[in-house]
């Protein structure tokens, strides 16, 4: 009802093009994935010269675009994705694969300043910090206690760990 009165449709119109509310809001992660990739593509042009700061200011994009997409409707979406895999799962893991590979994207440029290890594959190195993103979103989509500004600290404070590694370098 409100999706319909917002974009001055009748509800029968609105569900001609979209069967289900999930449907409807999986059109808005498309959307705003494509948003999130044009803002990001800055960051991935010129990453500056500290790669953790790099990759945590690319994962500051994306949550600074999802965020503002409300919580009820990420939640309805993702239980959407949950129960249709075959369709909106499907769909809703080739937003999330798009914005990996941004983030691979990016890795990739990392190497030539000679900061990351060329043993460090960028495809596996991308879905690390982008776990640690999604892990504190997911958080923040499952606890309204949790504010925006904790997940970004710790998504910042992951992706330092990330990037410094958790072991010792060897002797």
């Amino acid at each position: 009802g409100d999706i319909a009165r917002r974009a001055r449709l009748a509800v029968g119109t609105l569900y001609n093009y979209f069967p289900s509310k999930p449907d409807i809001a999986m059109a808005v992660v498309r959307a705003k994935t494509g948003e999130a990739l044009s803002h990001g593509e800055a960051v991935v042009k010129r990453p500056g010269s500290d790669p953790a700061a790099a990759v945590a200011a690319l994962l500051d994009v994306y949550l600074d675009t999802f965020s503002h997409f409300d919580r009820d409707l990420w939640r309805e979406t993702i239980a959407g994705a949950m129960t249709d895999p075959a369709g909106l799962g499907a769909s809703f893991f080739a937003q999330d694969a798009r914005l990996m590979q941004q983030l691979h994207a990016l890795l990739e440029e990392l190497p030539g300043s000679g900061a990351l290890s060329p043993d460090a594959p960028p495809g596996q190195g991308a879905l690390t910090p982008y776990t640690v993103y999604i892990s504190w979103f997911m958080a923040y989509l499952a606890n309204d206690a949790i504010a925006l500004e904790a997940v970004r600290a710790q998504v910042r404070e992951g992706i330092g760990v990330v990037m410094r590694g958790l072991l010792h370098p060897a002797p």
